[in-house]
């Protein structure tokens, strides 16, 4: 008898404060909404700023591996200079002493080679010409090849390049899109969880006080009879363990201490 007023006191102070109730259910629920959202946002820019990262370390890779290709591009043309210059030095020194030997051949004989002058001179003009023609031609040939490689050069240059902007270009555009996806996805979630919840608290709201005491009283009600259920579930599980060992005389028995569970009432 106690405890049944102990217990209609309770439910009478909670039908007094009930306006408190909500309205400290209503605070509690915005502070964890308004959590969420904090967090939500503080992730998205751990996010950003991760891809903002990856971003600048691949821009500074790549810049790298193109210096290093430049830097051995113009070493192989300094190398390829100097070993030109070098063969150039060798053959016009050879040439030099050709004509030095020559000339003091010429002033040595002079008089005995008169008459050998006029095809020496020939000979000489006509040595002089296939030179100059060679050297002409092999002048050609490597400007030919310098141009060649300079222009395969700059045509790999400008699609880098090309490709380069191109990845500039359209980088900013996905992450705007992708952006706006999350943007336009949280706000989703948020209006159908705010939804959700002004719904069930209306629902609640719209009951009326006698009604939930019956959906109360009604509810233990049940849970009283499944304990009953139960109880006489287990002792029915009970007696037949028990008849099926007294069945079986020349087997050990065990002797089973039946537990009970008494049911509690509403």
């Amino acid at each position: 008898h106690v405890a049944r007023q102990r217990y209609l006191q309770i439910q009478e102070n909670l039908v007094v404060n009930e306006t408190t109730v909500v309205v400290l259910q209503r605070f509690a629920r915005g502070f964890l909404v308004r959590r969420r959202m904090k967090r939500n946002a503080v992730l998205v820019q751990d996010y950003v700023w991760a891809a903002v990262e990856i971003q600048r370390n691949w821009r500074g890779y790549v810049g790298r591996l193109r210096f290093e290709e430049a830097l051995d591009i113009q070493w192989s043309r300094q190398f390829a200079a100097q070993r030109i210059q070098k063969v150039a030095r060798g053959f016009l020194g050879r040439r030099r002493c050709l004509e030095i030997r020559r000339r003091l051949a010429r002033l040595a004989f002079e008089k005995a080679r008169e008459r050998f002058r006029s095809a020496q001179r020939i000979q000489a003009m006509v040595r002089g010409a296939l030179v100059r023609e060679v050297l002409r031609r092999r002048q050609q040939h490597i400007e030919w090849a310098v141009v060649t490689i300079q222009s395969f050069w700059r045509i790999t240059s400008v699609r880098k390049n090309a490709r380069l902007q191109w990845q500039q270009k359209h980088a900013p555009i996905i992450q705007r899109h992708l952006r706006g996806f999350v943007v336009r996805r949280r706000r989703q979630d948020l209006e159908r969880w705010a939804a959700l919840i002004q719904a069930n608290y209306r629902l609640f709201c719209n009951v009326p006080h006698d009604q939930r005491a019956a959906r109360r009283e009604a509810a233990q009600l049940r849970a009283s009879a499944a304990r009953t259920i139960q109880y006489q579930f287990q002792l029915h599980e009970q007696k037949k363990l028990l008849q099926e060992i007294a069945a079986a005389p020349r087997q050990k028995r065990i002797v089973i201490t039946p537990v009970m569970v008494p049911a509690v009432g509403g």
